[in-house]
């Protein structure tokens, strides 16, 4: 089936073009996701256009609950899904929008041109589209966006570049590089202190089905550790129970480190965060129990080393 068969086939139905590994759609379609679901669309030539991957599943079910119909359409295999609603919004819907366009003195070609003829009456981009696209949460919206803009830009879509800077950015870690350090803390603060901080930014953009489990645990692991590093640095060692106080105080710090970094791994694992935060993560507990554990030893040394002098 052609897709323009398709169209015909289904004019009061949105429309999903199956291209690769997203899923585009286009004019008053674009339109009416970005009314309903807020993805940001562009322009291709004078058309509005949009796309998400095809892993995102959430947009057919917000259509589904306002009762707009669909179908995913590709290119040989024609139509893969189809979902017809029983008391069909899309037309109503349609209209509502164009009015609005028609309050604005616009049409929907106008609205979205970013095109002028220049000197040689050919057409030119007038200003070069970008995106900041570094606060989703996702690498394949990411990825998606990416390949979007490039081909509003008109130029070719370098997958491997770009999913190696999608992979190589982490906004939240240049925020914890800038946190002040207290020349007075010990190292092994500073280091929780970092953790805790990137911790809080990540999760912020987790789904919200994990926000009431995985990332309560996982940020009051991180304020309990440190309640318990103050509290222990509060402990003068003066005699053998204050040293055994204060080792408890310790060794309870390194034990939320410690459950903070399997419930990191499955947090990983169920998409709560993604791998390259995971990985800075396991790389700022590693330095923080790497000095939890220095400290420790340290103040054994001594206590030991003041016990027999005591003797």
């Amino acid at each position: 089936m052609e897709k323009q068969q398709a169209r015909d086939q289904n004019k009061s139905a949105v429309m999903f073009c199956h291209e690769g590994k997203f899923l585009t759609f286009y004019d008053m379609d674009a339109l009416i996701v970005n009314h309903l679901c807020g993805y940001k669309i562009i322009p291709s030539g004078t058309r509005p256009k949009a796309g998400v991957p095809l892993s995102n599943t959430l947009i057919f079910t917000r259509l589904e609950r306002e009762n707009i119909s669909y179908f995913v359409y590709k290119k040989d295999s024609g139509i893969l899904r189809d979902y017809t609603s029983k008391d069909n919004k899309y037309e109503e819907l349609n209209k509502k929008l164009l009015e609005g366009l028609k309050n604005r003195n616009t049409t929907v070609e106008r609205y979205f041109t970013k095109l002028h003829t220049g000197r040689n009456n050919k057409s030119v981009v007038r200003e070069k589209l970008t995106l900041d696209v570094h606060g989703l949460n996702s690498s394949a919206d990411l990825l998606a966006i990416e390949n979007i803009v490039a081909t509003a830009n008109d130029r070719k879509f370098d997958s491997a570049k770009s999913q190696k800077k999608v992979a190589a950015y982490d906004k939240e870690l240049e925020l914890v590089t800038s946190v002040p350090i207290d020349g007075s803390d010990l190292q092994v603060f500073t280091a929780v202190k970092k953790l805790t901080t990137y911790i809080v930014l990540v999760t912020q953009k987790s789904p919200k089905s994990f926000r009431g489990s995985l990332v309560y645990r996982m940020q009051n692991y991180c304020f309990d550790a440190l309640e318990h590093l103050f509290a222990a640095n509060g402990i003068n060692i003066r005699s053998q129970e204050e040293f055994e106080m204060r080792k408890s105080r310790q060794d309870s710090a390194m034990q939320k480190l410690k459950l903070l970094s399997y419930i990191g791994m499955v947090a990983e694992s169920i998409a709560c965060i993604l791998p390259r935060q995971y990985k800075q993560i396991s790389i700022l507990l590693a330095d923080s129990i790497n000095l939890l554990s220095a400290w420790r030893k340290s103040d054994a040394e001594r206590w030991h080393a003041s016990a027999k002098k005591l003797e």
